[in-house]
């Protein structure tokens, strides 16, 4: 709601004018009026109205005086000048001014109304403009704060003073990090609209930073100095957990960790801390945030590999018949020994050496595996991963009428699903269970086959959908989003743009003027 000022000699008129404005069809939040033009500077440099109607001619300083002393105070003031004559030099140094209108009294509804409409639009158009640039600066001040993160972490000394600005040698760190399943993918520019909104109070680069740890992996760092009050991590991580379900459900269905320290005087400690929790949903499945207490328990037990020699001898044999009861194995020994996670690292990886010596693919392509086990989401998906992996290995090994490539099939059938369900919310877990496989193993063959992810794949059949429907000139460009299968008209466009170089809107205007040349 606007506040406006009327500045006349004139009780009268001011009192006219003042009355046409409350039976305006806008709606104002404070008139105010002055009878004179110093009366008028002073009220406008205390109450900063959002626009000011003064007459032109008044005893002391004149309306054009008036209207460069204001603007030159506030220059987002829109000012129309009201006149008992037309006098055309008059006219011309208020617009030189850069006075929205010229008003000729005695001043009639209609005329007024649109002399409004052009200062509202003004100011609207002057305040999209600020939110617009204030955001570019943001973005760019965040993606420098990321740079300058990632390089000083690096050192052996940091400069924390260089990354909080509210470091003052003491205090104490919290981090969380946070960490998206494979089947996902999100940028940190994603992040940074949404951790925007979340400070309450935390100020990006003052007591707050953040950067991307690894693909799919953020870590937030919040600072307290001596004497200052907790951050709540865990208040903080609701909060923002609320906010990216909402965005990233737009995408796809996904699965997501928060490991979260406990308050350190030492940064590199609560940022391994963190870590640390984080890497534990293998270990603590179905828990979306894990704290120091939830992985003691995992802290001193050891596997017996005693069944390592066991998978040897079934993929030497490419023994299918005794590969499950193997891994059943592997599972009871995991579960029963309340391994901590480097141990159970340590058997990811002697496991891997043994894939890889004795599993050869197609082409002599190499085995395809994440680095380290947290990227499965339990015990169970792991073990469930290697019985589909080798399953299907084992059975290649087997002659196969026609000649067909189950792993080619298996894909070409995906992507067809893809094609037909595109417009609704799709996510590799749900086909994968469709087709009674571990999503794991889908999302590492799906990216093998087809040499794209199929995040991407997904994106880029909505995308070239929503062409095609912008082409036609029929729809909205919220018609589309939803028939193209983004539920978010913001992260539509804006995913878009990035993909063509063209909002929607622009885009549909491009095609149609193609089409009528």
């Amino acid at each position: 709601m606007l506040c406006v000022l009327v500045v006349d000699d004139e009780e009268w008129i001011r009192l006219g004018i003042v009355s046409k404005l409350k039976k305006s069809r806008f709606d104002f939040r404070e008139i105010l009026q002055a009878q004179s033009a110093e009366q008028a500077l002073e009220t406008a440099l205390e109450r900063r109205p959002d626009i000011v109607l003064c007459d032109i001619r008044m005893d002391g300083m004149d309306g054009l005086v008036f209207s460069r002393r204001l603007l030159e105070s506030l220059p987002d003031t829109r000012i129309v000048i009201i006149s008992g004559y037309n006098d055309f030099a008059y006219a011309k140094e208020a617009i030189r001014l850069g006075v929205v209108d010229y008003l000729l009294k005695p001043i009639d509804a209609d005329s007024l109304n649109q002399a409004l409409e052009r200062c509202i639009r003004q100011l609207t158009e002057k305040h999209q403009n600020r939110c617009a640039i204030t955001a570019v600066k943001k973005a760019r001040q965040r993606k420098a704060l990321r740079s300058v993160a990632a390089e000083l972490l690096e050192q052996d000394e940091p400069d924390y003073g260089r990354l909080f600005g509210a470091y003052t040698g003491g205090g104490f760190f919290q981090a969380v990090d946070f960490y998206l399943d494979i089947s996902c993918s999100l940028s940190a520019d994603t992040l940074d609209e949404h951790i925007g909104k979340l400070f309450h109070g935390l100020v990006l680069g003052e007591n707050l930073i953040y950067y991307e740890n690894r693909r799919n992996e953020f870590l937030i760092v919040l600072y307290t100095p001596p004497g200052g009050t907790g951050y709540e991590p865990d208040a903080f991580v609701q909060t923002l957990e609320s906010s990216l379900c909402t965005e990233i459900s737009s995408i796809s269905p996904h699965q997501y960790t928060f490991g979260i320290s406990g308050p350190s005087p030492d940064f590199g400690e609560a940022v391994h801390e963190a870590v640390c929790c984080m890497k534990h949903r293998v270990l603590c499945a179905g828990k979306s945030r894990i704290h120091q207490d939830d992985i003691s328990p995992f802290s001193s037990g050891k596997i017996d590999g005693a069944f390592l020699s066991d998978l040897k001898e079934v993929l030497c044999r490419r023994d299918l018949q005794h590969l499950e009861p193997v891994l059943k194995s592997m599972y009871a020994s995991i579960e029963s020994s309340s391994v901590s996670y480097e141990s159970l690292q340590s058997l990811y990886l002697r496991v891997l050496i043994l894939l890889r010596e004795h599993v050869s693919l197609p082409s002599a392509r190499p085995l395809q595996m994440p680095p380290e086990i947290y990227y499965f989401s339990s015990v169970w998906d792991w073990i469930d991963f290697l019985k589909e992996l080798l399953t299907r290995y084992f059975e290649e090994d087997q002659p196969i009428s026609g000649g067909a490539d189950p792993r080619l099939e298996l894909v070409e059938q995906v992507q067809s699903y893809i094609r037909e369900n595109f417009a609704k919310k799709l996510s590799l877990s749900e086909i994968a269970q469709q087709q009674h496989i571990n999503y794991c193993y889908l999302s590492l063959l799906f990216k093998d086959v087809a040499k794209v992810t199929f995040q991407d794949y997904l994106m880029d059949v909505r995308l070239n959908h929503a062409c095609q429907l912008l082409q036609t000139g029929k729809y909205k460009v919220k018609d589309v989003a939803e028939l193209s299968g983004f539920f978010d008209q913001h992260y539509f466009s804006k995913t878009f743009k990035k993909a063509t170089g063209y909002t929607p809107r622009e885009y549909q205007v491009a095609k149609q003027k193609e089409t009528e040349n």
